[in-house]
Formats: C-alpha cells, structure tokens, sequence
C-alpha cells in the first residue's frame, strides 16, 4: 500500500501480576482499573518497558514471561493504543507497594474484578492468562503466603520514589 501513511500510536506494556488466587491492579487518574506496566520507550524492548514500569509502580521486580495477548484499546475517544499483555513473575511480594502515578493499589480475585471500571481488553487477557495456566506470579519457592494479606480490594501500600 504506497501513498497510505503508516498509524502511528502509543504502545503499552502490561503485566498480569497474580498473588496467590489474586490480580494486581491499579487505579488510575481517570478512576478505572488496569494492569501494571507503561509506555514503551525509544530504545526498549516490551519486556524491558514493562519490567522497568513494575519496579517503578509497585517496588518490585519481575521476571517477564510470555505474551498473552495485543490489541487495540482507546482509553479516550480518538486516541489509540496498542496494548501488549504479558505474564509477569515476581519473586517477593513482600515490597509490593504502590507510586505516586497511581490513585490505590488493588488485589482482586476473577469475582471481585466484576464489579470494577475495567477495560474488557484487561479482562480477557486475565481470563486467558488463567485459562492456559500463566499469570501464575511466585516463585514455587516461596508459596501462596508471601505478601500483603487481604480479603480482597484495595491496599494501602503508599511508598514515596
């Protein structure tokens, strides 16, 4: 296709973070839910962006796992974004704490995301992520008990960068 101009739009980063039968989520600025991750930035790979967007995010590291899903999301009319879904380990959770780019920081079990603002595309790659068995984020050596312990919803996990 010559003389058609190439789409040019962000990319985001995610990470399916689970903590026993639990999914991380943050709040955003504009009130919903997402995964943890960012934009990609000039010079990275998707896997270094979002390792890099969950240290910064939750104070934590994470070992990258493979891609579950990618696709097209506009989170404001008129704007669109290429999101890449990835499964993501983390070792510890016993940093995990939220930055300043986010409103709170939430552990969800598949039930309680239902009544959440979350986009369907974060929902589905959640349902794939358990339907193929990754998303699965500890450590086998560390076992279900690591980290914060909840009944569900939101953390109060502050931390200052």
């Amino acid at each position: 296709m010559t003389g058609s101009p190439s789409p040019a739009f962000p990319v985001s980063v995610k990470g399916i973070v689970r903590i026993a039968d639990q999914f991380v989520l943050l709040e955003n600025d504009r009130g919903s839910w997402e995964l943890p991750g960012g934009r990609l930035e000039a010079g990275e790979q998707p896997e270094q962006t979002l390792a890099r967007e969950i240290e910064e995010e939750l104070n934590i590291e994470a070992r990258i796992g493979s891609l579950i899903s990618a696709y097209m999301f506009d989170p404001i009319p008129g704007r669109s974004v290429l999101i890449l879904v990835y499964d993501t380990r983390i070792e510890n959770a016993a940093t995990l704490a939220i930055s300043d780019e986010h409103r709170a920081l939430g552990l969800f079990n598949l039930a309680e995301m239902a009544d959440l603002d979350l986009p369907q595309g974060y929902r589905d790659a959640i349902s794939l992520a358990c339907a193929t068995g990754q998303g699965s984020s500890l450590g086998p050596s560390l076992g279900p008990s690591v980290g914060p312990s909840v009944d569900q919803g939101v953390l109060d996990l502050s931390y200052q960068r």
